[in-house]
């Protein structure tokens, strides 16, 4: 076999993948996988069913008698596919994630802290988020807060920072605040809004993560009702799987979970439970409860300063646990802490199943 046969393909691009499917069809046949693999000539065909099905998500409706959908037992058996791809230990690349939290927790914090740690890897949470064989770049989306809360925000985590993880940072981290304008991807009438949506993947392209904050300013549709819960997480998924990248959004507890103290629970999200059922990956954050104060030895006029993860649902694995505190110190910038009652602590590599640098 020659040299040049020996070397690796480039790897298949969606846009490889559209090319050939309009090519397919400008040749009067069915844009198969066979068909579009045809065309190409190189790829998995595993790959090349993935960009197509979100290509049709875009181009018209499915049909259960098409072969987009069919697996390559060829693929399988050979291991010609591309193992998951995890961005944080359960929240795998091209998938939908939560994080579930009262208001005034710090869930916006946790967001911003998560994006630095995985790019820079500061380890602010001490979760061990960052792969130093990797050069992650992350994205944050607001549209709760302004752009002066999101920079002075910005400004004193980075004094937590050391000078190389600030270029890391400069290099690698997106921030966007879209306070006080309508950025809702899906209407009341569960239309998708496709320009938004398209904005939305083109900012996502190259990121391996995607931060948005919140939910519920991201649709007017009825958060209460499946078929609506149902419509704006389709088009998340959509995202996903166009960016490759993770797409993890915030949105607030129910009433009684807050209220019952069990806002560390899968059911605590706000709404109907297609928003848990549907997601592949959840977090919640909850407060100390006079409890869990009283059994770590804590003031109960420093209770307010701490906050625990709870990994409450990882479909694809990264291990449960039972808690991970924080504390919230200077400006609300959370930071890992250990606690002296008999809770987890914070145990880097041990709660999220956290990677260990090399």
């Amino acid at each position: 076999m020659s040299e040049e046969n020996n070397k690796k393909s480039p790897r298949l691009t969606y846009e490889d993948v559209v090319a050939a499917i309009l090519e397919v069809k400008k040749s009067g046949k069915n844009p198969s996988i066979n068909n579009v693999f045809d065309v190409l000539g190189r790829g998995s065909r595993t790959t090349i069913q993935k960009h197509l099905v979100s290509w049709e998500r875009e181009n018209g409706p499915s049909t259960f008698s098409d072969d987009r959908s069919l697996i390559s037992l060829d693929d399988a058996i050979a291991g010609n596919f591309e193992r998951p791809d995890m961005i944080i230990p359960g929240l795998k690349a091209g998938s939908v994630g939560s994080i579930i939290a009262p208001g005034s927790t710090g869930k916006g914090f946790a967001c911003i802290e998560m994006c630095i740690d995985i790019s820079t890897g500061s380890n602010l949470l001490g979760l061990d988020l960052h792969n130093p064989a990797k050069e992650d770049q992350t994205l944050f989306v607001t549209l709760e807060d302004d752009s002066d809360v999101l920079l002075e925000r910005i400004h004193n985590i980075t004094s937590h920072l050391k000078e190389d993880q600030i270029i890391n940072l400069k290099k690698r981290c997106a921030f966007r605040s879209y306070y006080g304008r309508d950025m809702s991807l899906l209407d009341s009438n569960l239309m998708k809004k496709n320009d938004l949506v398209e904005s939305l993947i083109e900012i996502g392209e190259g990121k391996r993560l995607i931060m948005l904050d919140t939910l519920r300013r991201l649709t007017d549709a009825d958060e209460n009702k499946s078929a609506d819960a149902s419509a704006i997480l389709r088009i998340l998924e959509l995202v996903a799987h166009r960016t490759g990248a993770a797409v993890v959004f915030t949105h607030h507890t129910n009433k009684n979970s807050t209220m019952s103290g069990m806002g560390g629970e899968q059911g605590a999200a706000r709404g109907s439970s297609v928003l848990v059922d549907n997601v592949r990956w959840q977090l919640n954050l909850t407060g100390m409860s006079e409890d869990e104060a009283k059994k770590n030895r804590v003031m109960p006029e420093d209770r307010g300063k701490y906050v625990q993860m709870h990994a409450s649902k990882m479909n694809y694995g990264g291990g449960q646990f039972q808690g991970h505190w924080l504390k919230r110190g200077e400006h609300g910038i959370l930071k890992a802490t250990k606690l002296s009652g008999d809770l987890l602590s914070s145990q880097p590599s041990n709660n999220l199943g956290g990677r260990k640098s090399a």
